[in-house]
């Protein structure tokens, strides 16, 4: 049987079929190395693509999936060719490329993209190891609760894999420059929520996630375009859940789940795969960055069926985006504790705008917890970002930031805060 894989090649229609890396660096086209059978045979398939003649580029990245314009898997290389290995009989993936520097803080937009259908009843070749990350992933020591300080990538609770609850919460400390988070817990298919961040500078931005996998994701602060783009460090905190649906003592249900979408200015709406018994509070979050312009995630009539979600550019920009993954959570308004987490969930009433909310978690915590805060409404439809300033162990002042690219008012509506403190016991 041929080692090399062979299928139909196809461009996306996004009105380019090269793109430009960041910073000048020159284009890259991604050319599959590919017959026009259609199908990919031995489980795997060979891609090629023009090296990218500048200094600054030391990796590629070849990411796929199973939608077009979905990408939930990745590898990397030095070469200009790789060999995507052990796909599924039957499935088709659908591959781009891109190119980036050493930190991976200047990164391509991805390429044309090309699609393969592996045959049924063929062998799977040596798998080619991903390159690991470049960036500095050390923390501060953690303690017996399995949670250290803020500095550092990641200091993240681990939770028993036998619980049913595959869950991990832990503090960041960002800048501008994109950073690796690695995972303490082993998952399969995580769902990622990074959302609202602390004001230690007075810039607008938002929080960017990107590469999404089993054993991390890559993080970073993105102001708005019409500002500098340096952002000095801020905290922040994120959940990671493996997807699907589950069922919390108390009868409580969480759902952790994704979608593509390139509603921008407008929303799609997203059906819950369980159905609630009430409307439970939602956490959305981008978790690609198939776009550089800064994006953010905007929810608004959740209900027991599901909720609506789209996203926001500057307001200065046309409201046109390319299509991102959207990751959610969807947690019934409660407390207690489950695996060794202990958490709060909740929403607040129609209360939370530009001026400075106080907000104080009922639970007793016998540590900072972690704190992850979303609008559940768009009364405002103003660009925005959610921020906040602790007060206390478990209290926050939070405060909705309009962007200002196309006026300089900052005024918003009252909106509807949903928000989780969390954390290990002790």
């Amino acid at each position: 049987m041929s080692a090399q894989a062979s299928c139909s090649s196809e461009t996306r229609s996004n009105g380019r079929n090269r793109f430009e890396v960041a910073a000048g660096l020159r284009y890259l086209g991604l050319a599959a190395v590919l017959a026009q059978s259609g199908t990919a045979l031995a489980g795997h398939v060979d891609l090629a693509w023009e090296p990218v003649e500048d200094a600054r580029v030391a990796v590629y990245e070849v990411h796929y999936g199973l939608a077009a314009g979905v990408y939930t898997n990745s590898r990397q290389t030095t070469a200009a060719s790789l060999t995507i290995d052990q796909l599924d009989e039957g499935q088709t993936y659908y591959f781009a490329a891109r190119a980036c520097d050493q930190a991976k803080s200047q990164c391509s937009d991805y390429s044309n993209e090309v699609s393969a259908t592996i045959a049924p009843g063929s062998d799977t070749s040596i798998q080619i190891p991903t390159a690991e990350p470049t960036q500095d992933t050390s923390g501060k020591g953690t303690d017996a609760g399995g949670r250290g300080d803020a500095e550092g990538s990641t200091d993240g609770s681990n939770l028993s894999e036998s619980s049913g609850f595959p869950i991990e919460v832990g503090d960041l400390s960002l800048d501008q420059e994109w950073q690796w988070v690695a995972f303490q817990r082993p998952f399969v298919d995580p769902i990622v929520i990074v959302k609202s961040m602390s004001a230690d500078e007075a810039q607008a931005a938002v929080i960017r996630v990107r590469d999404v996998g089993p054993e991390g994701f890559w993080v970073r602060v993105q102001e708005w375009g019409s500002l500098d783009g340096w952002h000095g460090p801020e905290t922040t905190s994120y959940i990671a859940l493996e997807r699907g649906s589950y069922e919390l003592p108390g009868g409580v249900w969480v759902e952790a789940g994704s979608l593509n979408s390139e509603a921008t200015g407008t929303f799609d709406f997203q059906p819950f795969g369980e159905r609630f018994g009430e409307a439970p509070v939602v956490f959305a979050a981008v978790t690609s960055f198939n776009e550089s312009d800064a994006v953010n995630a905007r929810i608004r009539d959740v209900t027991a069926n599901g909720f609506f979600v789209g996203m926001r550019e500057q307001e200065a920009n046309a409201q046109v985006h390319a299509a991102e993954r959207i990751d959610y959570i969807a947690w019934q308004a409660s407390s207690g504790t489950v695996a060794g987490l202990r958490f709060e969930v909740g929403r607040t009433g129609k209360a939370v705008s530009h001026a400075r909310y106080k907000l104080a978690a009922k639970t007793d915590f016998w540590q900072a917890p972690v704190f992850v805060g979303d609008l559940q409404t768009t009364l405002d439809g103003d660009t925005n970002s959610l921020r906040w300033r602790s007060t206390g162990l478990s209290a926050r002042e939070i405060w909705v930031q309009e962007e200002q690219s196309r006026d300089k008012e900052t005024a918003h509506a009252k909106e509807v805060l949903g928000y989780i403190f969390a954390d290990v016991e002790s």
